[in-house]
């Protein structure tokens, strides 16, 4: 017997797995409209289906903030913290302990019922991941193939040539399943959507508020160009200073802080194409996206290269100071069209 239900990988987010595991459900379900391939093509805005547009007010009104985290330093979405509500809340879920005594076929009866289920492993024990180390992750597991004896999931795993994540679907057999699995039961969540919940509505208010905050240096509720000045601040910290050799540096980057980054600038430009149709300073805002763009891939070769890794992070902190210095001056620009094109209406 088998069974998958509808997933995908092609998600807006995958910068943080509760992004990821939601959004490969609820996009795969035709409630969400272009993929993250149309928005880096600069596709047009036709939508795939008539609810193409259902989640668009969801990422206009919590993913325009961008926060630096003091205690645990990674660059996130403020709407992102606690365990991403904001997307989360349009997803039925629900806590759930495996069965210990036959945890594969619980998470077969799950599916059958049409509830995907994220199960943690510990990943060193699946075959099919390129992580050689003991490590604690969730995957989201879709389906299940009893004559390939294997379940369906998507999640994670690692190039190990430029120590850079994927989010893809994968195979995991029943028996690195069951090697896997924690000792102790660990968090698993059951998601199905949920066609009662009420789309939002776009708050413009509250859009507005934000461009004004990016566009506008009011501290101490300038979010953007604060996580600028801390992830630079981490880079000298932990990248080493221009004065230090390759040798003193670090081997790599983490990569989720610029996936974050290059994420949120691919929202915003969509945001603001959608917002103002003909947007002049959204034509100006792309930009402001490649910037982002070359920052990843700066990272990524960094990652690759063994020699010359002071000058990528030059690089880097060049890329940064010029996002500080150009992007307020374009969401200037948008907020007087925001507000034109509100009054015009």
């Amino acid at each position: 017997m088998k069974k998958a239900l509808p997933i995908t990988t092609d998600t807006c987010l995958t910068s943080y797995s509760f992004f990821s595991n939601a959004l490969s459900i609820l996009e795969a379900g035709n409630a969400s409209r272009r993929s993250r391939a149309c928005i880096d093509k600069d596709e047009t805005l036709a939508p795939a289906s008539n609810s193409a547009n259902e989640y668009l007010p969801m990422f206009c009104n919590n993913f325009t903030t961008l926060i630096f985290g003091a205690g645990r330093p990674y660059v996130n979405f403020i709407a992102g913290v606690p365990y991403g509500r904001s997307v989360r809340k349009h997803l039925k879920h629900k806590a759930v302990k495996l069965e210990r005594k036959d945890p594969a076929r619980f998470v077969k009866e799950r599916i059958n019922e049409n509830r995907y289920i994220t199960v943690t492993f510990n990943v060193e024990y699946l075959a099919n991941i390129c992580i050689d180390r003991e490590w604690y992750h969730e995957y989201l597991i879709y389906g299940y193939d009893d004559e390939a004896q294997l379940f369906l999931a998507v999640g994670y795993d690692v190039d190990k040539s430029c120590h850079a994540f994927s989010f893809r679907k994968l195979e995991i057999s029943y028996g690195d399943f069951l090697k896997s699995l924690p000792k102790r039961n660990m968090k698993n969540e059951l998601l199905w959507i949920d066609p009662e919940i009420s789309a939002e509505a776009i708050n413009l208010r509250k859009i507005k508020r934000d461009v004004f905050l990016f566009a506008y240096d009011i501290l101490p509720f300038i979010f953007n160009a604060k996580v600028y000045r801390d992830f630079a601040w981490v880079l000298r910290l932990r990248h080493g200073g221009k004065k230090q050799d390759a040798n003193s540096l670090r081997a790599s980057f983490d990569m989720q802080h610029f996936r974050v980054l290059t994420e949120h600038k691919a929202l915003m430009l969509r945001m603001m194409t959608e917002l103002v149709p003909g947007s002049k300073a959204a034509e100006e805002y792309k930009s402001i996206r490649n910037t982002a763009s070359l920052m990843l891939m700066t990272a990524l070769k960094y990652n690759m290269r063994k020699k010359n890794k002071a000058k990528a992070v030059d690089d880097i902190r060049a890329a940064l100071k010029r996002l500080r210095k150009d992007e307020p001056l374009v969401f200037r620009a948008f907020y007087k069209e925001l507000k034109a094109h509100e009054k015009a209406k």
